[in-house]
């Protein structure tokens, strides 16, 4: 007779055991659920911030660092998203052999008064000009006509402002990208005398 009340006390107690498990798992699950939308909402996406860290010239290994991803995810997200291929910028086949000659010379800078020569400043400088130059005939070649309806003209200004808006981000990405490449090579340069 003494077992039967003591199982039903034990299964009374289980019971209630099991339900207090019940409401704070419940409580837990509504603890988690706030702490995945508070992350969401201060989560930045991947692709455009390795997207907006390239426009910038950050290179390769100043990306990862930021962002904490490995080589292969960068490089998944780069060949995912042609936004994210270097240069950033429109450049037609010869400027595009140019701006490689120009980041060589940058990257083959042995002091830094090679590295800081106002001739190959001044060629940098000629060579963005060029670039802005032929943004500036893109626009032209976009003028509206007198003959043309104010459907064409409307068309023709839109376009033109895209193309105004690509002069102003070729520009900035050119600056950036020789900027950035320019101190990377001069704190190589720094570290390198500071050994010696």
């Amino acid at each position: 007779m003494d077992v039967l009340p003591r199982i039903n006390a034990q299964t009374k107690q289980c019971i209630e055991d099991f339900n207090n498990l019940i409401k704070q798992q419940g409580h837990l699950v509504e603890q988690l659920n706030q702490l995945i939308k508070e992350k969401e909402e201060h989560t930045i996406p991947l692709v455009s911030t390795v997207r907006k860290l390239i426009e910038h010239g950050l290179s390769r290994d100043e990306i990862l660092d930021i962002t904490n991803i490995s080589s292969e995810e960068f490089d998944r997200i780069v060949s995912k998203d042609r936004r994210c291929q270097l240069p950033y910028i429109y450049l037609n086949d010869e400027e595009s052999k140019e701006f490689e000659k120009l980041l060589e010379d940058i990257h083959k800078s042995k002091d830094i008064y090679e590295l800081i020569d106002a001739e190959k400043e001044r060629e940098r400088i000629k060579f963005i000009h060029r670039v802005l130059l032929r943004y500036q005939k893109e626009m032209d070649l976009l003028s509206p006509q007198e003959n043309e309806d104010s459907g064409e003209k409307m068309v023709k200004y839109l376009e033109r402002a895209v193309k105004s808006e690509q002069a102003k981000s070729a520009y900035s990405s050119l600056v950036r990208i020789f900027g950035n490449e320019i101190k990377r090579k001069r704190e190589e340069v720094l570290i390198k005398v500071s050994d010696d």
